[in-house]
């Protein structure tokens, strides 16, 4: 028996059209799956450097601007003060329960300060000072004297990846202006 061209298609040719086309759209689910996993990740990770970025531009300035009188540094953190306008800032950078916070105080002010959070999933910071000597130290042996140089090493949790990074970053300091 012959099939007449107006016809139309067979059962078997309709379940063929139907296995390819549920094959294609299976794919494309799979491909949207995947891309949408990779953006989450992504922003994740863009969003952690963006704080860390965030943290480092703040004690880039504050160090880039550190005054003459008073540097402290000891396993707890680096202590200075910060050249502002009316009188200068006394700063205290270092480790609080997995947080590098930033204490400012200003002027004479008997409340204490409070800290400012500058990074979240930090599991040690150890600060180096670069002397006139060109030496590196890591407690600072002259309070009136400001380093040319301060080195932090950072060891950050890296949740997506659930690893933990190394970042050192070497900030300039007035004195290393000077020669």
């Amino acid at each position: 028996m012959r099939r007449r061209a107006e016809a139309g298609m067979t059962l078997v040719e309709m379940l063929v059209a139907l296995a390819i086309l549920s094959v294609i759209g299976l794919a494309g689910l799979t491909m949207l799956d995947t891309t949408l996993n990779v953006q989450r990740r992504t922003e994740g990770r863009l969003d952690r450097v963006a704080e860390i970025d965030r943290a480092l531009t703040v004690l880039r300035r504050d160090l880039a601007t550190a005054a003459p009188g008073f540097t402290a540094l000891d396993e707890t953190g680096l202590s200075f003060l910060r050249a502002a306008e009316d009188a200068p800032l006394g700063l205290r950078i270092g480790l609080d329960d997995g947080r590098l916070t930033r204490l400012v105080q200003q002027g004479r002010q008997s409340a204490p300060p409070e800290p400012q959070q500058l990074l979240t999933g930090v599991r040690a910071a150890r600060w180096r000072l670069l002397d006139g000597g060109r030496r590196w130290q890591t407690a600072w042996p002259d309070a009136e004297q400001v380093p040319r140089a301060a080195e932090l090493t950072l060891r950050l949790e890296l949740p997506e990846q659930n690893a933990v990074a190394e970042l050192t970053r070497l900030f300039p300091m007035p004195a290393g202006a000077t020669p």
